[in-house]
C-alpha cells in the first residue's frame, strides 16, 4: 500500500474524550509524516489520529502515541507525505 499520497480529509479534528480524565483509544494512528492539514493555524503535523472514521487528533508524533490501544491499527509514515483530498470516481 503506498502512502506517498493518501487522500483524506482534515476536518473536524478534536481531542475527543468518552469521559474527563479518559482518552480515547484511536482506531488508527499514523504518524512519522509530513500531513498537510489545509489549517492555517496548523499547517503542518506529523501525526494523525483516526477513531470512528472522525480524526480524533493531527499533531506531534509523541502525543498521537498517546491514542495507540491494544487493537489500534499503527502506520509508519515513513517521512512519506499525506494531504487532503476527495476521491472522485471519474479520474
Amino acid at each position: 500500500m503506498s502512502f506517498s499520497l493518501m487522500l483524506l480529509v482534515l476536518a473536524g479534528c478534536n481531542n475527543h474524550s468518552d469521559a474527563p480524565g479518559e482518552r480515547t483509544m484511536a482506531d488508527m494512528v499514523m504518524f512519522n509524516g509530513n500531513i498537510y492539514t489545509v489549517d492555517k493555524e496548523q499547517p503542518v503535523a506529523s501525526a494523525v489520529a483516526i477513531y470512528q472514521g472522525k480524526i480524533l487528533y493531527v499533531g506531534a508524533n509523541d502525543t498521537a502515541k498517546a491514542f495507540i490501544g491494544d487493537s489500534t491499527r499503527v502506520i509508519d509514515l515513513q517521512g512519506k507525505t499525506m494531504t487532503p483530498g476527495f476521491i472522485e470516481g471519474h479520474g
